[in-house]
C-alpha cells in the first residue's frame, strides 16, 4: 500500500501500551526486595492490593466516565464469600477464591443491570448506596452468626504451594503478580474492539448507538470485569490482616479509590498503579498530622481534579504536549493541511458497491407534548440520488434525520427502507439494515488516531469475543488488520491526506474531522448515509473539499446520500432532489432549481438573506 506503513496504521488502531505500568511493577518488586521498616513494607503491600482494584475502576471511569463510589463494596463480597466458604465450608483456597470472584461478578451484574439504565450521576449516587448497604449488611446482627458482626471473620492459616500467604513478605509478591495480571487484562480490554466501544460511549452515547454499539451492553460488561479484581483486591487485603471486619470496606475506602484513580491519571493505564502509592504512602509521611490526614487527602485530590487533570501519569508529558499541539494549530492556519487528494484506484478502495432500495416515508408525526416537530411529513429518496432537506432553524431537519437514525421514535407515521418498516427500530437495527448518521458536532474519539476513529464504524458488522481482546494484540491481529485494510480505504476514499491517518482527532481541523465521520458512516459498506450540516462551520475552499469528497464517494459506492444544510449553492451542485421543511412539514420538494425558484420559497426562506446561504 503506497504511502502509508500497515504496521504505523496498526498501531494507531491498537493504542495504548502497559510497558510504562509493567515497568512500575518491577521498580515496585524490586523496592520489595530491600529492607523496609514494617510500616513501608505495610504500606507497599497496600499499595499492590488497592492498585488492582484501582486499575480496572479506571477502565470504568477512564474510559466510559461513569463515577463509581462504591467500588469496595465488590472488594467486600469477594472478600467475605472467599473468606467464608474457605474457613467454615472448608473449600480448598483456590476454589474459595473462584467462587468469591463470581459472587462478586453476580452481584455487579445485578446491580450493573439497574445502573445503566440512568445517568452519569446516577452511577455515582447507586453504587455509593450499594457500598453503604454492603457494609451495613455485613455488620449487622441479622448476619452475625454467619459473618460475625463487628467481630468479623478470623484467617487463622492460608497457603498454598507452600508459600504463607498472611506472611507480607510473600504476599507482596503475590499482589505484585495479581497487578501485573490486572494490567496485562486491563490494557488488552481498553486497547481492543471493547476499550475503543467505550471511549465512543463516554463521547457521546447517542453517536455510539447509530455505530452499532450497544450501549448498555458495553458498558455492563466493563462494570462486572472491574467488580471482579475489586473481588481480588478484598482477597488480598483479608490476607494481608489476617481477619475481616466491614469497615475495611466502608464508603471512605470507595472514595479513596476514586482518589486514585484521579490523582494518579485517569484514562491511563499506569496511573492507578501511582495513584494507589500516592495515597497508601499518605498517612504514614504525614502521620504526625492527626486528624488532618483526612484533610490533606482531600486538598490534594481536589487540587489535582481542578489544576491537573490529567494526574501524575500525565505529568511529565503535559507541558511539551500542550506546547506541541500549539505548534501544530499556529502551522494549519499558516499552511492548508489540507488539500484536494488525487482520484484513489481501484485497488486502493477495496470497497463494495451498494445497492440501495428507496426511502419513503409518508405521513410521519414527532410529537413534544402539544408541540409538533414533525407534522405529516412525506417524501421519497429515491436509490443511489444525493437528496437534500432545507429549512430553517427549528424547520425539523434534525428531528427526521433522528427518526431515519433510530435516535428518535415517530409519535405516527411510516418509513420504509424497502419493504422494511423502520419507525420504531433501534439505532443498532438501523445500522444493520445499512443506515449510517453523521452528526452537526462531530464526535470523535479525541485522543484516537483517524484511523481508529473511523474503525468505529465497523464495530456492529465485525465478530467479536472479549476472550480475544483480553489476550492481546496477537489474538485479535487478524482482525485489526482488516479494520486498517478498510478504514485505510474509507478515508483515501474521502480524500483524508496519508499523513494525517494517524493524527489524533483532537488536533485534526474541522474540516478533516468532516472527512472523518463521512469515512466512519461509509466504511461499513452502507447504502443510506445522513449527513446532519457537515458544512456548518466550513469555509469556502473546504466546502469545496467536501463536495469533491461527497461526490466521489457517491460515484464509487452508488450509495443514496441525504443531507442536511444551509448552504444552498453547496446543495445546488450535488443533489439531485432538494425537501424544504418548513416548521416540521413539507413546503416545497423535487428538483432544486426548480423548488428554489417558487414563490412561497424564496418568501419562507430567501427573503433578505444573502444568495447561496439560508440563515
Amino acid at each position: 500500500m503506497a504511502g502509508t506503513s500497515r504496521g504505523g496504521s496498526a498501531a494507531a488502531l491498537r493504542g495504548q501500551r502497559p510497558v510504562t505500568s509493567l515497568l512500575t511493577v518491577v521498580v515496585l518488586a524490586v523496592v520489595a526486595l530491600f529492607p523496609l521498616q514494617p510500616a513501608w513494607q505495610q504500606v507497599l503491600l497496600l499499595a499492590a492490593i488497592w492498585a488492582s482494584s484501582a486499575v480496572a475502576l479506571n477502565l470504568w471511569q477512564g474510559y466510559t466516565g461513569e463515577i463509581s463510589f462504591g467500588h469496595a463494596a465488590f472488594a467486600a463480597v469477594g472478600a467475605y464469600v472467599g473468606a467464608l466458604l474457605f474457613t467454615k465450608a472448608g473449600l480448598p483456597l483456590a476454589l474459595a477464591v473462584l467462587s468469591a470472584l463470581l459472587a462478586s461478578a453476580a452481584v455487579a451484574a445485578l446491580v450493573g443491570w439497574a445502573l445503566v439504565q440512568l445517568s452519569h450521576f446516577g452511577s455515582a449516587i447507586v453504587t455509593f448506596f450499594l457500598a453503604f448497604v454492603v457494609v451495613a449488611l455485613l455488620g449487622s446482627g441479622t448476619l452475625r452468626g454467619v459473618t460475625g458482626g463487628e467481630n468479623g471473620v478470623l484467617i487463622p492459616s492460608a497457603q498454598i504451594g507452600g508459600l504463607d500467604l498472611l506472611d507480607t513478605g510473600t504476599l507482596v509478591f503475590v499482589a505484585l503478580a495479581c497487578l501485573t495480571v490486572t494490567v496485562l487484562l486491563t490494557s488488552n480490554y481498553a486497547s481492543g474492539r471493547a476499550g475503543r466501544a467505550l471511549l465512543l460511549v463516554k463521547r457521546s452515547e447517542t453517536v455510539a448507538g447509530t455505530m452499532g454499539v450497544d450501549v448498555r451492553r458495553v458498558k455492563l460488561t466493563a462494570f462486572i470485569f472491574t467488580a471482579i479484581f475489586g473481588a481480588v483486591s478484598g482477597i488480598l487485603l483479608t490476607l494481608a490482616f489476617g481477619y475481616l471486619t466491614p469497615g475495611l470496606f466502608d464508603t471512605t475506602a470507595s472514595v479513596n479509590l476514586v482518589a486514585m484513580v484521579v490523582v494518579g491519571g485517569t484514562g491511563r493505564i499506569v496511573g492507578p498503579i501511582l495513584g494507589a502509592v500516592f495515597f497508601t504512602a499518605l498517612p504514614v509521611a504525614v502521620q504526625g498530622a492527626g486528624e488532618q490526614q483526612a484533610v490533606f487527602g482531600a486538598v490534594i485530590f481536589l487540587l489535582f481534579l481542578v489544576f491537573l487533570p490529567t494526574g501524575l501519569a500525565g505529568l511529565p508529558r503535559e507541558l511539551p504536549r500542550a506546547l506541541r499541539r500549539g505548534r501544530v494549530k499556529r502551522a494549519e492556519t499558516s499552511t492548508a493541511a489540507l488539500v484536494p487528494q488525487p482520484r484513489p484506484t481501484a485497488e486502493l478502495l477495496d470497497m463494495h458497491r451498494v445497492d440501495p432500495p428507496a426511502l419513503t416515508i409518508e405521513g410521519l408525526e414527532v410529537r413534544f407534548g402539544k408541540l409538533a416537530a414533525l407534522s405529516g411529513v412525506s417524501l421519497r429518496v429515491e436509490p443511489r440520488s444525493i437528496h437534500a432537506i432545507v429549512g430553517a432553524n427549528g424547520a425539523g431537519k434534525s428531528t427526521l434525520l433522528n427518526v431515519l437514525s433510530g435516535v428518535q421514535k415517530p409519535t405516527a407515521g411510516s418509513c420504509r427502507l424497502g419493504d422494511t418498516e423502520l419507525a420504531g427500530l433501534s439505532p443498532q437495527r438501523m445500522r444493520a439494515l445499512g443506515l449510517a448518521r453523521t452528526f452537526q458536532h462531530p464526535s470523535h474519539v479525541a485522543d484516537l488516531s483517524a484511523l481508529a476513529n473511523v474503525s468505529l464504524g465497523l464495530y456492529a458488522s465485525r465478530r467479536w469475543s472479549l476472550a480475544r481482546d483480553l489476550l492481546g494484540a496477537r489474538a485479535r491481529r487478524r482482525g485489526e488488520e482488516e479494520l486498517v485494510r478498510r478504514s485505510t480505504a474509507a478515508l483515501h476514499l474521502v480524500g483524508l491526506p496519508v499523513h494525517r491517518h494517524g493524527v489524533p482527532a483532537g488536533d485534526l481541523s474541522l474540516a478533516e474531522t468532516r472527512l472523518v465521520d463521512i469515512a466512519r458512516a461509509l466504511v461499513d459498506d452502507a447504502s443510506f448515509v445522513l449527513l446532519d450540516e457537515p458544512t456548518a462551520g466550513l469555509a469556502e475552499d473546504e466546502m469545496d473539499i467536501l463536495r469533491t469528497a461527497l461526490v466521489r464517494v457517491h460515484e464509487a459506492r452508488g450509495m443514496s446520500i441525504v443531507v442536511v444544510a444551509h448552504h444552498l449553492e453547496f446543495l445546488r451542485e450535488i443533489a439531485d432532489n432538494l425537501t424544504v421543511l418548513d416548521s416540521g412539514a413539507v413546503l416545497a420538494d423535487g428538483i432544486p432549481e426548480e423548488v428554489l425558484r417558487r414563490p412561497q420559497v424564496l418568501e419562507a426562506f430567501l427573503g433578505r438573506t444573502p444568495a447561496g446561504v439560508m440563515e
